[in-house]
């Protein structure tokens, strides 16, 4: 998913889409657009695409040291669930539900 302002890319999403879940591979922002709730936006529009009865929730993994990632998904509503060790190639990572 991408998101645009006046036609410029501001942000981004990858994610993958697994038989319960919805995966967030990536999330990515312009450094002049953070803070402006775009990233908010595309998880937003990501979790009305979830259902009961078919993908019912949205996961992602972030690594240990990346508090900003941490605290987005927070504010979110979402909660780190777990640590996964090695996760990112010798980089720990907290799993958010």
């Amino acid at each position: 998913m991408v998101a645009e302002v006046n036609g410029e890319v501001a942000g981004y999403v990858v994610y993958n889409l697994e038989k319960r879940t919805l995966e967030v591979i990536n999330l990515a922002v312009k450094p002049e657009y953070q803070r402006c709730r775009i990233g908010a936006q595309m998880m937003e529009k990501l979790k009305g695409t979830l259902s009961y009865d078919r993908r019912h929730k949205i996961v992602s993994f972030v690594r240990e040291w990346n508090l900003e990632a941490q605290l987005f998904f927070k504010n979110l509503g979402f909660e780190a669930t777990g640590v996964h060790y090695d996760y990112f190639d010798h980089d720990n990572a907290y799993r958010f539900v």
